[in-house]
C-alpha cells in the first residue's frame, strides 16, 4: 500500500519537475528564513537576562556627526559622560563604561591572544557575574587589575 502512494507522489512529480522543484525551493527558503528570525528573535529577547537586574540594564551608544552630515558610531566614550548622564538624567542609579579590546598574553614560551573589556569599577555592581574563586572586592579595582575568566585560567595556569 505505502510502495504504490510512493510511486503516484514520484510519478507526479516526475511529470511536473518544475513545480516540483519551485515548490522545494520555496519550501526550503521558506523554512530556512523562518528559523534564522526565530533565533535571532530569540537571542534578542534573551540578552543579558541571567543578570539579577536585566530589567534595569541599558546600552548608551554614541555616533560622532562630521560636518558633512556623515554619523558613525563612536568606539570610545569619554570619561567625563558619566558625570554628565547623572547630571542630565538623575534616573541612572549606576553607570559603567565599557570597551572591547584584543591582548596578547605570553607565558612562559606560550603566547595567545584574547578578547576583553576595559570596564569601570561599578562593573561587578551591575553585572551578576559568578565568582569561581576570590571575591569582587575594592582592592581589586587598581588599574593594574585584572579579572579572568575559568578558560582563561586554564591558559594561563
Amino acid at each position: 500500500m505505502i510502495w504504490n502512494f510512493l510511486k503516484i507522489a514520484f510519478r507526479f512529480l516526475w511529470r511536473n519537475k518544475t513545480y516540483s522543484i519551485l515548490n522545494y525551493l520555496c519550501l526550503s527558503f521558506g523554512l530556512a528564513f523562518s528559523i534564522i528570525a526565530m533565533l535571532h528573535i530569540n537571542r534578542m529577547l534573551s540578552f543579558d537576562k541571567f543578570h539579577k537586574n536585566y530589567g534595569k540594564l541599558y546600552a548608551v551608544e554614541a555616533n560622532v556627526t562630521y560636518f558633512n552630515g556623515d554619523r558613525f558610531p563612536k568606539q570610545l566614550l569619554s570619561a567625563s559622560l558619566a558625570d554628565n548622564l547623572k547630571e542630565r538624567i538623575p534616573e541612572f542609579e549606576s553607570l559603567t563604561r565599557v570597551t572591547n579590546r584584543s591582548y596578547t598574553f605570553i607565558n612562559g614560551e606560550n603566547a595567545f591572544t584574547q578578547n576583553g573589556i576595559f570596564a569601570d569599577g561599578t562593573f561587578f555592581n551591575m553585572f551578576s557575574f559568578p565568582v569561581i574563586s576570590g571575591s569582587f572586592s575594592e582592592e581589586l579595582w587598581g588599574i593594574n587589575s585584572l579579572v579572568i575568566s575559568k578558560g582563561m585560567a586554564v591558559k594561563l595556569f
